[in-house]
């Protein structure tokens, strides 16, 4: 019964990570129409959901995983 709760549905995890880019890029829009937006804080941003991105949709941590995956 434990395992159960180990390994989510694969769609639980993309939707997580949907939801979050939604938060994310809502966030990025408020204070991107301010009106003298920092830059350097939508810049964090942007890179915090790029890594979201490249990590989840694009699979490059499987790279560095010593799982055989086919």
């Amino acid at each position: 019964m434990d395992q159960e709760f180990k390994k989510s549905p694969p769609y639980f995890k993309g939707f997580a990570v949907l939801v979050i880019l939604g938060i994310l890029t809502g966030i990025e829009y408020y204070f991107g129409t301010k009106e003298s937006p920092s830059v350097i804080f939508l810049a964090v941003l942007a890179l915090i959901k790029a890594a979201f991105i490249v990590n989840y949709y694009m699979n490059i941590s499987r790279l560095w995983s010593t799982e055989d995956h086919h």
